[in-house]
């Protein structure tokens, strides 16, 4: 479907291949295909005389030396698959120089590099998330940006300082003069994952990178419903100082879970200050933590090195996390947090998935059924530890595991566990009481009896739900209603809302 290419390897092998049938090359392909008529191989660099003319109406290649793939991909760009990646890579190939950079944020890279023979530097960001802004020396008083689709427009600098958002899909600022070096830059910092109900802290930093003392005049805008404190900021920033403001947003209900913006909006002398950042309430990082050393499963989260004291996974206590019920007259309504609530975290080592819930509940009550820990105050753990591609499935099959865990009281210290319709192999379960409430922790191996799917590394994507059963009148068998983080009251037969969660890197 295509014409006039040049085509060359340094393997000739390597240079043609087919869905269907086997050709010799690309002459018996022009042949028995009547297509690619134009099309040469050979190395337009080694021999340029062959060139076409077609080839010589758009560029001469003698005047140019190209880099070969292999050095290209000696480089590590990291620069995700996009138009934008094939701009960078024709312009670096083409580069005569070329500087590795340094940026702090270790996602960002960049380049210091010739375009069209005059001085540039490209960034971009390796993830295909995330929108950093990176401050940059530039040695000039004016610099050409140019976006990822090559928009250009002309900025002044702040005391020969530039300011650069970036993407996945790379970005330059041409007309740098001398070497090129990461400043810090101006940001509003809020804690990414935030539990429901409590302030959520953020830090404002303004650098000055002027020779000169600049008026900061400042207004943090959180949305609708939330307040910041301070709200507005007035004072002086010394010549190449940074100032650090410490902020702190309430929200005057219940915050709902979900995600939030808050921006920053003023001027440092004549310079705009501006920034928006997303923060998040009732989720957590969506991360596993790779476990800090040996866990014991005894109900005493003490050797979590702290997991459990940061933000959780998932946070259960808000009513839309009650679950629907069939009409009943025996059945209670959920009062609010203090009847029952619970958040969720989770942990793993080469060996182990952990998962610890924290319970609120006014009144504990124990299942009698130890077939049926779910029968009371209970929690049910939903793992899908299957590979990632099987994961759409929605029914529950092999790798997929519904854990009941019902807590021991005062009377009855051991907990009430079973697992539905399945066998989890050498499965650990323990449970404490606490002054409001009671906690669980679990240890699932990650062994070929409980995950054939195997391939535990960072990275992998596990999926997890938890059910959070309450039960307030031991007279009256059976639970008053469910509470979920995750998927619905049909989990046990539907993996469909069960949220997925990357096993974090080994610190």
């Amino acid at each position: 479907m295509s014409d006039h290419n040049i085509f060359w390897s340094d393997d000739p092998a390597k240079l043609v291949g087919y869905r269907t049938g086997t050709y010799s090359g690309i002459e018996e392909w022009q042949k028995s295909s009547g297509r690619d008529a134009n099309t040469r191989v050979f190395d337009p660099q080694a021999n340029p005389d062959k060139l076409p003319e077609w080839v010589k109406g758009i560029v001469d290649l003698s005047e140019h030396t190209y880099r070969k793939a292999a050095e290209l991909e000696a480089m590590d760009l990291r620069v995700l698959a996009s138009p934008g990646a094939a701009v960078l890579n024709a312009r670096v190939v083409r580069a005569k120089t070329i500087r590795p950079v340094t940026i702090a944020k270790g996602d960002v890279r960049a380049l210091q590099l010739d375009i069209d023979g005059k001085p540039a530097i490209a960034l971009w960001n390796t993830q295909s998330t995330g929108r950093p802004i990176i401050r940059l020396t530039t040695g000039a008083d004016t610099v050409m940006v140019e976006s990822p689709w090559l928009n250009r427009k002309t900025v002044k600098t702040a005391g020969g300082a530039v300011e650069v958002p970036v993407t996945f899909m790379p970005v330059y600022v041409h007309g740098v003069a001398g070497e090129v070096k990461d400043l810090p830059a101006d940001r509003l910092d809020v804690k990414a994952y935030n539990e429901p109900g409590e302030p959520v802290s953020g830090t404002v930093v303004v650098v000055n990178p002027t020779g000169e003392t600049r008026k900061l005049t400042l207004t943090i805008q959180p949305l609708e419903g939330w307040t910041a404190q301070p709200a507005q900021f007035t004072g002086d920033v010394a010549a190449g100082k940074t100032l650090r403001l410490p902020v702190k947003l309430t929200c005057g209900k219940r915050a709902e879970t979900g995600a939030y913006t808050v921006r920053m909006v003023g001027t440092l002398g004549d310079q705009p200050v501006e920034r928006v950042t997303l923060y998040m309430v009732g989720e957590g990082a969506g991360v596993v933590a790779h476990s800090p050393g040996a866990i014991k499963v005894d109900g005493n989260l003490a050797d979590w090195d702290g997991i459990t004291e940061g933000p959780s996974l998932g946070a259960i206590g808000d009513a839309k996390h009650v679950l629907p019920r069939r009409e009943d007259p025996r059945n209670v309504d959920w009062t609010g947090p203090a009847d029952t609530s619970a958040r969720v975290w989770a942990s793993w080592d080469d060996k182990a998935l952990y998962v610890a819930v924290k319970v609120v509940d006014d009144k504990v009550i124990r299942s009698d059924d130890p077939s049926a820990p779910w029968a009371a105050d209970a929690i049910e753990l939903f793992v899908d530890g299957r590979s990632e591609v099987m994961q759409w499935q929605t029914q529950p099959t092999e790798g997929c595991y519904q854990i009941g865990i019902s807590p021991g009281t005062v009377g009855n210290p051991e907990p009430v566990v079973a697992v539905f319709r399945k066998t989890v192999d050498a499965l650990q379960a323990a449970t404490s009481l606490t002054d409001d409430g009671y906690i669980v922790e679990v240890m699932i191996p990650l062994n070929a009896k409980n995950f054939p799917a195997g391939e535990w590394t960072p990275g992998r994507v596990i999926c997890m739900s938890v059910l959070l059963n309450d039960d307030d009148r031991a007279e009256i068998p059976g639970r008053d209603y469910s509470l979920n983080w995750g998927g619905t009251a049909r989990n046990f037969m539907d993996t469909t809302g069960w949220i997925p969660l990357k096993m974090a890197a080994k610190e």
